[in-house]
């Protein structure tokens, strides 16, 4: 017996960090019935329909890259200026970040 397939799109994600890893609710952000972003609001690079899956951060996003940001620095930037223009949602560390 084989495990059930995944789904397409990532429910939760965890981001493994120095700092303490950071889970991720991709559904959350996503789903009309919470905050209803679309791909592009965090997938920057993102030109494909549906059917198609954004690439990774780290496609881009290399941790020893000079010319980009590392991946940290592109979360923080994305993540922790959307949350700052909401106004609501947690900009601590250990909002976040847990060990």
């Amino acid at each position: 017996a084989f495990p059930a397939r995944g789904p397409d799109v990532p429910v939760r994600i965890m981001f493994k960090s120095t700092a303490g890893q950071v889970l991720f609710t991709h559904k959350q952000h996503t789903s009309e019935d919470w905050y209803g972003f679309a791909c592009t609001d965090c997938h920057h690079m993102y030109e494909g329909g549906e059917e198609e899956l954004p690439i990774s951060c780290r496609d881009c996003h290399y941790e020893d890259s000079e010319e980009e940001p590392t991946t940290a620095e592109a979360f923080h930037q994305q993540c922790i200026g959307c949350h700052e223009d909401m106004g609501s949602a947690p900009v601590d560390c250990s909002e976040c970040h847990v060990l």
